[in-house]
């Protein structure tokens, strides 16, 4: 008798110790493993959280957020082109960004820095010449998508004296010099890289959006603001204007 109760003892406990696994796997909350971006051969791990769940709350929240959000570029008083651009590069069709050029006609901030390679550059080096100064990050999307097209036009046009292509990154914003390094091996930049290490250029032309591009005249004074990706056939239009 009293082996009968120890074994229906034993068979009932086995039995609680499945139900209770079973019971356990169906509600068990999965944690999101690290996700993995590159730029170039520079990866990023992406943490998230494990409890991503999103409310209807949270959702409505998000959604007047996003209403609220400025523009993709700054409110000009005076009238500026759009131009609705997309890329085809390597064989694939990239998303489609909207260019806003601004003309303008003031002086162009000066500025003194250094470039990826280590040699002090001025903006009055270029007195004589036009010069294309772009604003970008390696992080940013449209730039990446922009950075072929400039290097197309570079390598059209590096044999021209009057005109100078510069690339000034906003290194204070980026992801470090070796990722710099690592973008332009990547991308075969051969155009001369700037950096703004402490983001005082970015702010004296009042970067809001990336890229930005100023298309600078023979004397130094602003002639064009690009808002937004450029291509080479729209630099090529640009600099018959």
């Amino acid at each position: 008798m009293y082996k009968k109760r120890l074994n229906f003892i034993l068979v009932g406990v086995l039995l609680f110790a499945l139900i209770w696994t079973i019971y356990s796997n169906l509600f068990q909350v999965e944690k999101t493993s690290n996700q993995t971006i590159a730029i170039g051969s520079h990866e990023i791990e992406l943490a998230e959280d494990s409890n991503s769940e999103i409310t209807e709350h949270d959702q409505i929240e998000n959604n007047d957020q996003e209403d609220n959000e400025p523009h993709n570029h700054e409110e000009h008083e005076h009238d500026a082109n759009l131009i609705e651009n997309h890329y085809t590069h390597d064989g694939h069709l990239h998303e489609e960004y909207t260019t806003e050029v601004v003309n303008m006609n003031k002086s162009a901030h000066a500025f003194i820095t250094k470039t990826l390679d280590g040699e002090t550059v001025q903006l009055s080096d270029f007195l004589g010449k036009k010069v294309i100064l772009n604003f970008w990050t390696t992080w940013c999307p449209p730039c990446q998508e922009e950075v072929p097209e400039l290097q197309k036009f570079y390598e059209e046009t590096m044999n021209h004296d009057e005109v100078v292509l510069l690339g000034l990154n906003i290194t204070k914003d980026d992801l470090g010099i070796d990722v710099i390094h690592q973008f332009r091996e990547y991308y075969g930049i051969t155009y001369p890289i700037l950096l703004d290490e402490n983001r005082e250029i970015t702010d004296k032309y009042e970067i809001l959006t990336i890229p930005t591009t100023y298309i600078i005249d023979e004397n130094g004074n602003l002639e064009k603001q690009i808002i937004g990706p450029l291509t080479n056939d729209m630099l090529i239009k640009l600099m018959k204007e």
